[in-house]
């Protein structure tokens, strides 16, 4: 039996066990799916080596550690190159680690085929400045979005985000909260959520919000948005969808995600 686990911190809960075994049945393929809590870096390496000495098949890696699998992997895929971090581990050939990225192409499946959300020439805010807008923004610029802003607590932030990755600067700007925009999707990348302000400032904006978290917190922001008319969407999707293309790194199968996806909603 194959042997694949998610990795990260505070992550008990974690809904990819359920989600991979879905994937699996749909293939008659039988795999034990584990949680791996990793304090910190240093726990993070030593639990990875000791996983695939064991004979682990692939790792599932969750924040705050894709950056550190980026740079245990000595093969790297073309998303994990171009987000400078990684969401999907496996051997090479048995020999040496394979680094992935699939949060960029999970959040542009869900946006586009479960949300019917459209990116081309839109004016995007994106709430936070965290490592997984490093994961998805090259994704996003790739659908021609007319700008997107950034609004993070701290400005300078936002600059490494575009000179690390080497972004256009005028299509990836700082939002500045005095000007006057006219935003279309609003994408919260952040990991807490702010008070009545914020919501208040999203519900001026007018326009689609989607979470990429799918948390309790973020269920409580979606439904005040909802009573205010504003269409609100979680992360689940995308978790479903970056977990489908994991899975097909793993496999070279291609699950059905839309009956997995209602299956885990019953699970959250």
């Amino acid at each position: 039996m194959q042997k694949f686990a998610v990795i990260g911190k505070g992550i008990q809960h974690s809904l990819s066990p359920i989600i991979h075994q879905q994937f699996a049945k749909q293939f008659n393929i039988k795999l034990d799916y584990q949680i791996i809590e990793a304090a910190d870096d240093q726990d993070f390496t030593n639990k990875v080596f000791a996983f695939f000495a064991a004979g682990g098949s692939g790792l599932s890696v969750t924040s705050p550690f894709k950056q550190k699998a980026y740079e245990l992997a000595k093969y790297k895929n073309i998303n994990a190159l171009n987000s400078k971090s990684g969401n999907t581990l496996w051997k090479k050939n048995n020999k040496f680690l394979q680094v992935e990225n699939t949060d960029g192409a999970g959040l542009l499946t869900d946006l586009k085929k479960n949300k019917k959300l459209y990116i081309n020439n839109k004016k995007l805010l994106i709430l936070g400045c965290g490592g997984v807008v490093f994961n998805v923004i090259n994704f996003l610029l790739a659908e021609n979005p007319h700008t997107i802003l950034i609004a993070n607590r701290t400005k300078h932030k936002v600059f490494e985000l575009i000179n690390t990755l080497n972004l256009d600067n005028k299509k990836v700007t700082p939002f500045i909260e005095k000007a006057k925009h006219k935003i279309d999707l609003v994408l919260d990348c952040r990991s807490l959520i702010d008070d009545m302000s914020t919501i208040k400032k999203l519900v001026s904006y007018s326009c689609p919000y989607y979470n990429l978290g799918y948390t309790a917190k973020v269920n409580n922001m979606c439904e005040l948005l909802t009573k205010n008319s504003i269409p609100v969407f979680d992360g689940l999707g995308m978790l479903v969808e970056q977990a489908a293309l994991q899975f097909y790194l793993w496999h070279r199968k291609k699950p059905k995600t839309s009956y997995v996806l209602a299956k885990v909603k019953t699970q959250k």
